[in-house]
C-alpha cells in the first residue's frame, strides 16, 4: 500500500515540476501553434517529395524518424540542397527538394499554364522555381492546395514516374501474354 502511495506521489511531483510556473492556457496556445506549423511543414514536404535529415539520420518523403522525441520538440527547416543541410545542428530536421520535386515543379507549371491559374494571388510569379518551393513554401503550399486533389495526384504521378512505370509494366505483361499464346499453338 505504501509503495503505491510513493509511486503516485512521485508521478504527481514530476507533473508539478514539469508544468510548474507555466500558465496552462498559454502553454496550450504555444503548443498548438507549433504543432500546426510542424504538421503543415510535414504535409507539404511529403506532398512535394522532399528528402530530409535529422543529425545523421536520412529519410525520404513520409518516413520521419522521431527517435522517441515528442513532436513538439521537432523543428523543421527547408533548404535548397543536401549540402545546405550540413550547416544545421543535429537537433534540427532539415528538408530539401528531391529530383522528383524538380519534376513536380515542372508539372505544376504545366498545370498553371493549362488551367490559367493566377499565381499572383499567392504572391508568386510564373514560372515557379525550386527557390519558390523552398523560400516561399507557405505561398507554394497554398497554391498547391488550390489545385484539386485529384489533379494534384495526377501531377505527382507524372513527376514521380509512376505512370510511366505502370505503362511499362502493362506493356511487359501484354507482350508476355502474347508471346505465351504464340508458343501454345
Amino acid at each position: 500500500m505504501s509503495r503505491k502511495i510513493i509511486v503516485v506521489f512521485a508521478i504527481l511531483a514530476a507533473i508539478a515540476i514539469y508544468t510548474g510556473g507555466c500558465s496552462e492556457e498559454k502553454e496550450e496556445e504555444v503548443y498548438r501553434m507549433d504543432r500546426d506549423e510542424l504538421f503543415s511543414r510535414l504535409s507539404y514536404s511529403t506532398e512535394m517529395y522532399f528528402y530530409g535529415s535529422h543529425g545523421r539520420s536520412r529519410w525520404w518523403r513520409s518516413v520521419f524518424p522521431l527517435d522517441g522525441r515528442l513532436l513538439r520538440d521537432v523543428y523543421i527547416v527547408f533548404v535548397h540542397s543536401e549540402e545546405d543541410a550540413a550547416n544545421f545542428p543535429d537537433d534540427v530536421s532539415v528538408l530539401w527538394p528531391s529530383d522528383i520535386t524538380v519534376n513536380l515543379v515542372y508539372q505544376i507549371n504545366q498545370e498553371i499554364k493549362r488551367e490559367g491559374i493566377d499565381v499572383e494571388q499567392f504572391s508568386l510569379q510564373y514560372p515557379l522555381t525550386i527557390e519558390n518551393i523552398v523560400d516561399d513554401w507557405e505561398k507554394a503550399r497554398d497554391l498547391m492546395w488550390s489545385i484539386p486533389s485529384s489533379s494534384f495526384s495526377i501531377l505527382q504521378g507524372h513527376a514521380s514516374g509512376f505512370f510511366e512505370r505502370f505503362r511499362e509494366q502493362q506493356e511487359r505483361e501484354a507482350t508476355e501474354t502474347v508471346a505465351g499464346e504464340g508458343q501454345n499453338e
